[in-house]
């Protein structure tokens, strides 16, 4: 450590300094008796040796002080840019590689939370439309029961309007005859009256006996009495009306479906 502070005060030396030799006075010179003049010239030429070698010798040192100093100068400067620059680098690829890899992470974390989003909504829409699907079908399937139901009440419905037609008829054979009062006027002349022998839905067989009741209910009116089934029809000059059992039943359920 002592070199270096040495080293150091002597990097402002420019030159080489001097040493002053201390001459004798020239009084004490003449004072000073003749026999010894010789041997002090010899002695001052000697100090005088002496001094010089000394100042080169100094001088010597002052160099390869400078010297010296000046290569601790420049190694410590160069000592210190490696250490920056490691350090520098170090420091600057740590924040680097940690800026970079929280950067990455906050994109790969808004890339993902994108991705998900994306495909949550997807798979939440494949959801909603599977669920409104399986609603409309259920949906379908309950008026189709409904329809189903209201068909099936319908037909019972006139199952037992037919029953009890049928033991009304039964209880009361001029109950058939009595069906034809509204439509039957009889001074109305060209009226004919086609019945089937066989009214089957009302479990009826039209014998003579009402077959003529009928005619002098009808008095100018034509009865034509029919080997088909079920056949109740009137025909006039304008018109045919078809009083059928099951034609009528049949108008009758239509305008209830179309009705509901």
């Amino acid at each position: 450590m002592s070199s270096i502070v040495k080293a150091k005060w002597v990097t402002h030396i420019d030159k080489p300094v001097g040493i002053a030799v201390e001459k004798q006075p020239e009084k004490q010179l003449k004072n000073e008796s003749k026999p010894d003049q010789t041997e002090d010239t010899v002695v001052n030429q000697s100090a005088e040796d002496e001094s010089v070698e000394a100042m080169r010798s100094a001088n010597e040192l002052m160099k390869e002080a400078i010297k010296a100093s000046q290569e601790i100068k420049e190694k410590s400067q160069e000592t210190g840019y490696k250490e920056g620059f490691s350090q520098g680098y170090a420091t600057g690829h740590e924040e680097g590689y940690r800026e970079g890899t929280q950067e990455g992470f906050q994109a790969g974390l808004r890339d993902g939370l994108d991705e998900g989003m994306a495909k949550a909504a997807a798979e939440l829409d494949l959801k909603l439309t599977e669920i409104n699907e399986l609603y409309q079908l259920i949906a379908k399937e309950r008026q189709n029961a409904l329809d189903q139901q209201e068909q099936n009440l319908l037909d019972i419905a006139f199952e037992i309007a037919k029953k009890i037609m049928k033991n009304q008829v039964q209880e009361d054979k001029d109950l058939f005859l009595k069906f034809f009062d509204e439509v039957i006027h009889g001074d109305e002349e060209d009226l004919k009256i086609y019945l089937s022998e066989n009214q089957k839905t009302l479990d009826l067989h039209v014998n003579k006996e009402m077959a003529e009741k009928l005619k002098k209910l009808a008095h100018k009116s034509k009865v034509i009495i029919l080997k088909d089934e079920d056949k109740i029809m009137v025909e006039t000059n304008d018109s045919v009306i078809d009083m059928s059992l099951p034609v009528q039943l049949n108008q009758l359920e239509k305008a209830i479906e179309e009705s509901s």
